[in-house]
This record gives C-alpha cells, structure tokens and sequence, in this order.
C-alpha cells in the first residue's frame, strides 16, 4: 500500500519502456539504469523506505530521483502548455495563466516556473493587477 503524503508518480506506456529497456539492457550505465528501476518501483507504488529496500539502495537515494523525476515531469508540462498558448494565440494578445493554489504551495512555483518558461520562448505573458 502507498504512502498517501507522497505524489503519485504516473508514467506513459512510452515512457514505461524506455524506462524498462535502459533497466534491462546490458549496455546502459549502471546509475541510469538505478535511476531507471527507481522511478519504475515508484510508479508502481508504495513508500519510498519500500522501494529502497526493495532496490537495496538509500531512501535518500530514492526520495531524491522520485522528486527529480517528478520536477522533470512539472518542467516538461509547463514547457508544452508554454508552447501551445504561443500556437494559439497571436503575439499581442493578452494571456492571462491562472494555478490553482495547494497546500504544498506548488501552484507558487508552476506559476514562476511558468513565466520563466514563457519569457525564454518570447511568449508575452500579462500578469494580473499590472
């Protein structure tokens, strides 16, 4: 049974494979194909004590890639709806980008996240208020 505390970790059949194939083959570095079984045990769910015993490695080890992972994930979603706002909208129109707050705070960060990304894709972004 899982942790509820923890973020669920959800993975495409795409990226399940690749995962499972640099896990599997001879010739993938050692530490990607570790970094690989990880985020596959996280996936599959339960504690991340569970996972390290399971793996025999650290739970430091495995908390830290479940949260690279996760964070490469956000980046990646943020990426696309960056890219998808520039595809749809013309370049002066006002665009306004509204996160749900969370209890983690998360939303704080998506937003920042966000906005960084959209200024670096030139995306012209109208923040509320201003």
């Amino acid at each position: 049974m899982g942790d509820n505390r923890l973020e669920p970790l959800a993975l495409s059949e795409a990226g399940r494979r690749t995962l499972e194939n640099w896990a599997k083959r001879r010739r993938t570095a050692q530490g990607l194909a570790l970094r690989a079984r990880i985020v596959l045990a996280c996936a599959d769910g339960g504690p991340n004590i569970a996972v390290a015993a399971r793996l025999g490695v650290n739970r430091g080890t495995v908390t830290r890639w479940r949260a690279r992972f996760l964070a490469a994930i956000r980046r990646a979603a943020l990426r696309s709806w960056v890219q998808r706002v520039a595809e749809t909208w013309p370049g002066d129109a006002d665009i306004f980008v509204y996160f749900n707050n969370d209890q983690g705070g998360a939303a704080v960060h998506d937003a920042a996240a966000f906005a960084a990304i959209a200024r670096r894709a030139a995306t012209r972004l109208t923040m509320p208020g201003r």
